[in-house]
């Protein structure tokens, strides 16, 4: 298919496949996060492909517009909450298409990463509980043994 952007005389052919970003796992716990970063993984190795294969000569805005078409609604409010700053008014992004693709995988990793360590703040407090208790019951075993 041949899609028409604004102009008559610029036509993009669409003769492949295309990629489409799967947010499943973006609420959840630690499979659905690393489903995540499996699923982005998949997205961005597609896009590049495309963007060395038939879209190699469309230019930077062009393929910036594809990943942002490509992502669906989920990475579109991801890329308006965190990036909306690269995005000039007549919609020219100063950034090419491996900046934004790096931008989304940082995001997944912090996004990661942030679950990680609240997950080593909650064993580091289960620790501290379980070591607190066994002081106390261990103080009142010694106390029982001696009386």
């Amino acid at each position: 298919m041949d899609v028409c952007l604004d102009r008559p005389d610029y036509k993009v052919n669409l003769f492949f496949e295309q990629p489409s970003m799967n947010w499943d796992g973006f609420v959840g716990g630690y499979d659905g996060l690393s489903r995540l970063k499996k699923n982005w993984e998949k997205f961005e190795n597609h896009a590049r492909a495309l963007f060395q294969g038939p879209l190699s000569k469309e230019s930077k805005s062009v393929k910036c517009g594809f990943i942002l078409v490509w992502v669906g609604d989920t990475g579109r409010d991801i890329f308006h909450c965190r990036w909306n700053n690269l995005l000039q008014p007549d919609y020219d992004y100063p950034v090419g298409p491996e900046e934004l693709l790096r931008n989304f995988r940082l995001f997944i990793n912090c996004k990661i990463q942030r679950y990680l360590s609240f997950l080593a703040w909650l064993v580091a407090i289960f620790v501290c509980i379980i070591i607190i208790l066994s002081l106390c019951l261990n103080a009142d075993l010694r106390r029982l043994k001696r009386d």
